[in-house]
């Protein structure tokens, strides 16, 4: 059959959640990332929680993702917060090499992927923030040949290579 009410309730249970942690990412404070992170955290848990089987889970989708991993990359980089991004991008994957319903609905897409580029460019002006960044972009490529990295993705490697004075990166 087709959607239920309750997956209809499920996703008005997600935008909700999601408009919430974008007005904390809209702030701009590190107390406000914190705040979507722990929102995140809050969806994540429930998730954990309950039967994986079961249809009634509120489940963070890629578009909420990308809102804290956008704002991990804008608010106050470093390199704890790069490394904050990764590790939900990792997530991410897991949730997609898992396959079923959940992978669908929060596997990774190029905006994933560029706001972990992003998060390593602006943590620091070093080689290891430039290895890092290289290092998501060339899994990005050979792991999700469906995505394609975008100008901007290419544009902050770009910025920090030469920041570090590598122009044959």
């Amino acid at each position: 059959g087709g959607p239920c009410l309750s997956d209809h309730v499920l996703k008005l249970y997600e935008e909700s959640y999601r408009g919430v942690i974008k007005a904390c990412i809209r702030s701009r404070g590190r107390q406000y990332l914190e705040r979507a992170i722990g929102l995140l955290d809050e969806m994540r848990s429930q998730q954990q929680r309950k039967n994986p089987s079961r249809a009634d889970l509120i489940c963070p989708a890629t578009q909420t993702y990308n809102l804290v991993l956008y704002g991990l990359a804008n608010t106050e980089p470093s390199p704890e917060n790069a490394e904050r991004a990764e590790t939900l991008l990792r997530e991410m994957i897991a949730h997609h090499e898992r396959g079923g319903r959940y992978a669908a609905f929060c596997s990774p897409d190029s905006n994933s992927f560029r706001q972990v580029i992003t998060a390593w460019t602006k943590s620091r002006s070093n080689a290891s923030a430039a290895e890092n960044a290289r290092r998501i972009l060339d899994e990005m490529i050979s792991d999700f040949p469906m995505l394609d990295p975008d100008a901007s993705t290419f544009n902050s490697l770009m910025t920090l290579y030469l920041k570090l004075g590598k122009t044959r990166e």
